[in-house]
Parts: C-alpha cells; sequence; structure tokens
C-alpha cells in the first residue's frame, strides 16, 4: 500500500485549495472571501508575502459532499520573500490542501482556469490580490499552452508536416505523445469523411528535362506545401499531411495495381499502405513523375482496368529539351488530348546551371565535352574509385 508522501519541511510558494464549508470532529468550520482576505493581508504585513486569491463556483472540480453536491471553493498561490514553515502555512489553513506551484505563473493563470479550458473561465480582473504588477502573470492569448495547440490542430491550423512553425522544441518534446495523438485523431476523422476532391497530374520525360524541379516550383508559385516521397517501396514514409504529395521518379513497382487506384481516387478518402502504419493523404494535389511513360504502367491489367487509373490522373505533361507538352484527359476518347505547349523554362534553368558548372575549367587549355546524364551514369559506373559501397 503507498503511503502519501510527507509535505515538504517548508515553503517558498503555496497552492492551497480551500473549501468553503469543511465538516470536522470538532464541527462545521467554513471560510468566505472576507476572511480569506483578513487572514492573507495579516499575513502579508508580517512577512510581505505576495498572494492571489480567487473563488470558484460549484461543480468545477467534480467533488462533491455526502449530499452529492459540488462545494463552492477558493484557491490562493502565496510567494513568499523566503522559506516558510509548511507548520506556519497549516495553523492558518488548517482544513486547506496546500502543495507547492511548480511554476508560478501557470499557478496563478489557473486561477482564471486559462491553462483548463474545458472548465469555467473566469475574469482576470475578478482575482483579488496585493501583488504591484499583476499583469506580470496575466495570461497572453497567444501564449502558448497544450489546450490551444490541441484546439489549433483539431481545427486543422497546425498540421503535422508544419508543427515546428507553432511550438518550440522544448514544447514539443514535452507534450510529443499528446500531439502525435492528436494528429492521429484528426486524420482518423478526416477518413470518416468519404468525400474528396484532388487533381492528379503526371509529368514524364527523360532524366534532367526538370521534372522535379518544376514540380517544386509549382508548389513554391502557389505557396502550397509539399512532400517528396523517397524513393523507396514505402512512398508515404515522410508525409505528414501536406498540401501536395510528390511521388517522385515513381515505378509502377512502388504500389500494387488496386494501392494506386485507391491512393489517387478523386473522391474518396481512404489508407494506404506504409511501413508503420497506414497512411491518409489528405491534400488537394498529388504529382507524378517518372522517366517511364505514363501508358507504359501496368500493362498486364484489363483495359478497363488501366482507363480506370487513367480517369483519376487529370493532367499529362510531357517534357524533352525545348517543350513542356500539356494534355487533358477526355473521358468519351478514353485519352489524353493536347492543349497546350510552353518552352520547357526548367531546362533553360538547368541548362544555366550547368554552364556555371562548366566555367569551373576554364583557363585549364582543356576541351569540355558535354554528355547526357545517362552517359555520365555509365561512366562513372565504370570507374570503381566513384563507388562508395
Amino acid at each position: 500500500m503507498n503511503q502519501a508522501k510527507p509535505p515538504p519541511s517548508s515553503m517558498i510558494t503555496a497552492v492551497i485549495r480551500v473549501t468553503s464549508v469543511n465538516e470536522t470532529v470538532s464541527g462545521v468550520f467554513s471560510y468566505n472571501q472576507a476572511d480569506l482576505e483578513d487572514i492573507l493581508n495579516k499575513w502579508s504585513i508580517s512577512t510581505g508575502l505576495i498572494y492571489w486569491l480567487k473563488k470558484h463556483d460549484a461543480d468545477e472540480d467534480k467533488e462533491f459532499d455526502e449530499n452529492n453536491e459540488s462545494k463552492e471553493h477558493f484557491h490562493i498561490v502565496i510567494q513568499f520573500k523566503k522559506a516558510m514553515p509548511f507548520k506556519s502555512i497549516k495553523d492558518r489553513f488548517p482544513h486547506g490542501k496546500i502543495e507547492t506551484a511548480k511554476k508560478m505563473k501557470w499557478a496563478v493563470q489557473y486561477l482564471i482556469h486559462w491553462n483548463d479550458t474545458k472548465k469555467k473561465q473566469y475574469s482576470w480582473d475578478s482575482i483579488i490580490t496585493n501583488c504591484e504588477d499583476p499583469d506580470l502573470y496575466k495570461p497572453d492569448e497567444n501564449e502558448l499552452t497544450l489546450e490551444s495547440v490541441l484546439a489549433r490542430i483539431d481545427k486543422g491550423e497546425i498540421l503535422e508536416h508544419d508543427v515546428h512553425n507553432y511550438v518550440p522544441i522544448e514544447f514539443y518534446t514535452k507534450h510529443r505523445t499528446q500531439l502525435k495523438h492528436a494528429f492521429e485523431y484528426v486524420m482518423a476523422r478526416f477518413c470518416m469523411d468519404k468525400n474528396r476532391d484532388i487533381i492528379v497530374k503526371f509529368m514524364t520525360g527523360g532524366t534532367g528535362l526538370g521534372k522535379t524541379t518544376f514540380a517544386k516550383m509549382y508548389c513554391e508559385k502557389r505557396n502550397l506545401s509539399y512532400c517528396i516521397s523517397s524513393a523507396s517501396n514505402d512512398p508515404l514514409e515522410n508525409y505528414k499531411g501536406e498540401q501536395v504529395l510528390i511521388l517522385d521518379d515513381m515505378r509502377e513497382s512502388a504500389f500494387e495495381f488496386e494501392d494506386i487506384l485507391k491512393l489517387l481516387d478523386n473522391f474518396t478518402k481512404s489508407s494506404s499502405k506504409s511501413r508503420y502504419h497506414n497512411k491518409t493523404f489528405v491534400g488537394k494535389s498529388i504529382i507524378i513523375t517518372s522517366t517511364v511513360p505514363l501508358n507504359e504502367w501496368y500493362k498486364e491489367e484489363s483495359a478497363e482496368s488501366r482507363r480506370q487509373l487513367f480517369r483519376r490522373i487529370s493532367h499529362l505533361y510531357e517534357f524533352d529539351d525545348k517543350w513542356i507538352y500539356s494534355n487533358e484527359y477526355d473521358e468519351e476518347k478514353s485519352d489524353y488530348i493536347p492543349i497546350a505547349k510552353v518552352k520547357n523554362f526548367v531546362k533553360e534553368e538547368i541548362d544555366k546551371r550547368k554552364a556555371i558548372a562548366i566555367e569551373m575549367f576554364d583557363g585549364f587549355d582543356v576541351e569540355v565535352e558535354k554528355i547526357d546524364p545517362d552517359e555520365i551514369k555509365k561512366a562513372k559506373d565504370g570507374l570503381s574509385q566513384t563507388k562508395l559501397f
């Protein structure tokens, strides 16, 4: 049987809870606000202590008397000038529950239930105190509390991928488990709504033509958060609720056919397999980049099954050295129809960067031979000293 922890011999701070009416073996002992103010004021004159006092109505802490009626009570927070013997505190509040304040500001703010939004909220001005500058302890509307962060997660204002923009590392470390469960809760609730409307784009072309760069530029120009998937067999491993998912350099081997249909389904929310637990895409757009043309994907599936895939991919972009071609899926023709083309401005930017890299050879009186990325890879594969593994 666990024994109650003995009180400290002295305290520099105290949090005291006093019930208005206390039935004791000696009879009924009552406190009212005037009594408590009188005790605290007299004590402050002799010791210089600073106090805060607040009456809480019944039904606030679910503590009931024998008639099943909750009790009116008072909360007192005291800051002593020097350590005060516990006995001196208990002598003045013999029927009070006395504890040390873990943090004075939080203890004072609890008097109005600022850091416990499930309970009745009181006004700051209703606190009785002898503190000369009580506003030092006043809650800031923007002050970070676990309750306020959870409320913003619940509203979708804080997403898992950008939580570091809203909470400092100390807060995240302290409340990591609660935050993780909150994100999981919101994700589960999101899945209960079976309707969604996402746009899926497929970008294809050879290596080094700017597909991934273009996908990132698309997101950044529109101020959209994005996740670039890993090239492993777990593309959703790093997804944390971003608005755009870029499945980069993807191969059909990354997903079973039924799984890719489920992930790209424009109108139904469902989770997709991930290594540790299933994940749900909650964003607005999915962009797939691949060197393999779309018409080469899942060729072992029936024509009707493949049409289900193509229907889910509303836009197809084809990249070559000079142009980016935009195509839109036509339901009636079951095919992609060209609608526009633009100069491959991304490739031009890449070429500029390559030119800067080649300038490093200037002044060495050597001939610079340009080769395409695939040839470079073949050449490097033949050099054993460039292989790390």
